[in-house]
């Protein structure tokens, strides 16, 4: 049954791990705040009315203020994740009064002293339009507010409804979560957009002013360029949302059908590790204790395979689609690198053309690297599900056995004895979970506490191995340590 111990009490929540997630995501719309108002003023460089410069800052900031706000309400439940507590309608609800109520403040105070500087410095503005200003921009901020108060209400509700249709069932819990999770994602990822399109639009107005006016080609193509950037990061996010819209209705899918299964065929083994967590004891647990399969338990296995085959699917497509966005960038980047050398008609020096163009690449082959990975889990599906159902298995020896680690024994055939004890530990945890994903092994490395984190792998004061995955800084180092040991077992046939 799904339980939730205790009241929720908002020092519960982790304020050390919230708070070094949120000093990148402060530096990250710093810098968006800063190039904003770069571009809008280098874009109306000649504009006579003196107006559109304060008035399409102002709605940038509100934009950048709701994108904001929508990722720290992110963070705030990804924190909760990582503390291995399920989501309550409790925690939802606290988290605007919390933590959205005082951002917005801060927001609101930052942006009207900037604009009190500025006019104090220039006197370039009527006082009495910036009063009125500043006046709708506190408005705006308490409708934001009130509109995350809302939202976070629609979830606590949300939540409390699916976890009141199937409390019996243990996997409601994460099930739960992945909901509210692909939901936030949803947000962030349309928060964005909005930003974007309004870029776009405000780019479009100011490219049309300087065509208008004939004259400066230089800036006419700088301006192009950066419409064309603009368009392609929309499509980017445009794919994010697409490709988190289709997490949520699969969330969804799932929540409609624990309602209706039976407590003991409702776990999958994914599920089943999720929520048991780190018990030692069930973790080593081997093949010959592991109960007979019945004929019901076969029909739901068989549904199984269909849904990692439509999972797989759907990551094949998403890398493919981000590998053709990065393909795009390349070309266009391409050819400002030949412009800047024949023409000198770019913007950027050729040497920093070239930095982001190799960067581009790395990146490119980085997904290269994971649609392959997946493909090959693609593959592996499409074979299970061909496959006749196999028949109650007969116990196996005690040298079939797969226990893995520092001091147990190896699996003569596996031949997998590695000196590396994170390697040992990474896959025991295969052996108990063979289709965990990256991102699952770290967070079974966090709960088992066998290795600690490698020296090279830490940021800070970051010792989990689930950061250190989800930092773009190191995570290319966690895949390629887990895919070693994925590939090495697959080809001892110790996985599927």
């Amino acid at each position: 049954m799904s339980s939730h111990p205790g009241p929720f009490t908002w020092q519960q929540v982790d304020q050390t791990l919230a708070s070094s997630m949120l000093s990148e995501l402060s530096q990250e719309f710093g810098k968006l705040s800063q190039q904003d108002v770069q571009d809008i003023r280098y874009q109306n460089i000649g504009n006579g009315n003196a107006m559109t410069i304060p008035s399409q800052r102002l709605e940038m900031h509100h934009l950048r203020t709701e994108e904001l706000v929508a990722r720290y309400y992110s963070v705030y439940c990804e924190v909760w994740r990582c503390q291995q507590r399920p989501l309550s309608p409790a925690f939802l609800l606290a988290i605007p009064p919390h933590i959205l109520r005082g951002l917005l403040s801060t927001r609101a105070t930052v942006i009207h002293s900037e604009f009190d500087m500025e006019q104090m410095h220039t006197n370039r503005r009527d006082p009495h339009w910036l009063k009125a200003a500043m006046e709708e921009l506190r408005r705006s901020m308490d409708r934001l507010y009130s509109k995350w108060e809302k939202i976070a209400a629609f979830d606590a509700r949300s939540l409390d409804y699916i976890l009141a249709a199937a409390s019996h069932n243990p996997a409601v819990d994460i099930v739960a979560t992945q909901i509210v999770h692909a939901r936030t994602h949803v947000r962030t990822t349309e928060a964005r957009l909005a930003s974007i399109e309004a870029k776009i639009t405000m780019s479009e107005l100011a490219l049309s002013a300087t065509e208008l006016r004939q004259r400066d080609a230089y800036r006419i193509k700088t301006i192009e360029q950066h419409l064309e950037a603009l368009k392609v990061d929309k499509k980017h996010f445009e794919l994010r949302r697409d490709q988190w819209q289709l997490n949520l209705n699969a969330a969804l899918s799932r929540s409609a059908e624990i309602r209706t299964q039976p407590t003991s065929n409702s776990l999958s083994d994914e599920d089943f590790h999720q929520v048991t967590g780190s018990n030692e004891d069930a973790q080593v647990r081997t093949y010959q204790e592991q109960p007979k399969v019945s004929a019901d338990a076969n029909h739901v296995a068989a549904i199984g395979p269909e849904r990692e085959i439509t999972q797989a699917r759907e990551r094949v497509r998403y890398f493919e689609s981000e590998i053709a966005i990065i393909d795009t960038k390349i070309a266009a980047f391409q050819e400002s690198l030949t412009q800047a050398i024949v023409h000198g008609t770019s913007s950027l020096r050729p040497s920093d053309i070239d930095k982001v163009i190799r960067k581009l690449h790395t990146d490119r082959k980085e997904l290269e690297f994971r649609l392959n990975d997946w493909k090959l889990n693609l593959t592996t599906a499409l074979s299970r599900s061909a496959a006749p159902p196999k028949s109650d298995p007969l116990p196996l020896t005690a040298d079939q056995q797969i226990v893995l680690g520092p001091g147990r024994r190896m699996n003569k055939r596996s031949k997998l004895n590695y000196r590396s004890e994170l390697k040992g530990v990474v896959a025991l945890q295969f052996a108990k979970n063979p289709k965990a994903s990256d991102l699952e092994i770290c967070r079974a490395l966090d709960n088992d506490g066998a290795v600690e984190l490698p020296r090279s792998w830490r940021t800070g004061e970051n010792r989990l191995f689930e950061l250190a995955y989800k930092d773009r800084r190191t995570r290319r180092k966690v895949e390629i340590l887990i895919s070693k040991v994925r590939n090495e077992m697959r080809k001892r046939g110790l996985l599927d």
